[in-house]
């Protein structure tokens, strides 16, 4: 495990590394209150200047999903984690095996419950998913144009 020198780290926030395993952590990085960070036997990288919000999970194993036994007792595969430089993980995301967060990403998961199993319909579920989609391409016309209103004033 490697950790730059600011590191803040949250109350109630568990770090575990296997010895296989590769942790890198940027400096200065903020894991707010109640991370959960796991690294199996590969690399985990978080870049400096990151910002990860209360009760996010981080995880680069997970259990295979094949369907010739059960869940349980499948094999565990890690994949690399890469989360890049000024990056904002919101509060209650879980990052998984595989993922890579560019640069100045902006990471937040949007969760709807309810009372029952099956109270939105298909139709309900697909305007659900589009409005997510709409709020995802909003955001990203809001960053780019700051960028560029940043480039238009500074260069």
């Amino acid at each position: 495990m490697w950790f730059g020198e600011s590191i803040v780290i949250g109350r109630h926030c568990s770090v575990s590394c296997s010895p296989a395993g590769t942790l890198r952590v940027g400096d200065p990085v903020h894991l707010a209150q109640g991370c959960l960070v796991a690294v199996g036997d590969c690399e985990l990288t978080i870049g400096p200047l990151t910002i990860i919000g209360e009760y996010t999970s981080i995880h680069n194993t997970n259990h295979g999903i094949g369907s010739d036994r059960p869940i349980r007792f499948q094999d565990l595969r890690c994949e690399p984690i890469r989360i890049g430089r000024d990056v904002w993980i919101g509060r209650g995301c879980a990052v998984l095996a595989g993922v890579t967060i560019g640069d100045g990403a902006v990471v937040g998961a949007m969760v709807l419950y309810a009372e029952e199993v099956g109270f939105f319909d298909a139709e309900e579920i697909r305007l659900l998913n589009e409005l997510a989609g709409d709020i995802s391409f909003s955001l990203d016309y809001i960053a780019q144009e700051e960028r560029l209103n940043y480039l238009a004033f500074y260069d």
